[in-house]
């Protein structure tokens, strides 16, 4: 089914008018956890924010993370992800068809679901002070995320 079609029936479905503008919508959910429905072509990406990076400087919580996260195996199929522009840790995952609407309907339900899970997820892990209040990827040990590149490298 067109994921336009289906994205405007899930708003009848919620009460609202809920469209693509510039290829993308978000959903609140319970006044509390954002998806946000992104066109990819003829595919569908889902993706929330379910936390941030002030937990990746510990390497156990990333090495966690990671482990969930490799071919979808606590996930549901989807993966998370570091935004660098905000430092937000992202759950997403890509939809390439739907038979119909009860099957579109199961899957955001069921990503929603995940979405719920790591943000208790991580908020139950340990933070680590940053020292970059700001969310701009500072904590997260990722190379030129905060800093210079190692070996002479650019960031592009």
């Amino acid at each position: 089914m067109d994921m336009t079609t289906l994205v405007e029936s899930l708003g009848r479905a919620c009460g609202i008018d809920l469209a693509f503008t510039d290829g993308r919508c978000t959903l609140r959910f319970d006044d509390a956890h954002e998806v946000t429905f992104e066109q990819d072509g003829d595919a569908l990406l889902l993706h929330g924010v379910v936390g941030d990076d002030t937990r990746l400087a510990d390497p156990a919580n990333l090495r966690l993370l990671l482990a969930a996260s490799c071919l979808g195996a606590e996930t549901d199929g989807g993966a998370l992800s570091l935004w660098p522009r905000t430092g937000d840790v992202v759950l997403w995952k890509r939809y390439d068809a739907f038979t119909d609407y009860p099957a579109f309907e199961r899957a955001v339900n069921a990503f929603l679901a995940q979405v719920i899970h790591w943000k208790g997820r991580l908020d139950a892990l340990p933070a680590v002070a940053s020292g970059n209040a700001g969310g701009t990827g500072g904590a997260t040990g990722v190379p030129g995320a905060s800093g210079p590149l190692p070996g002479g490298m650019i960031m592009v």
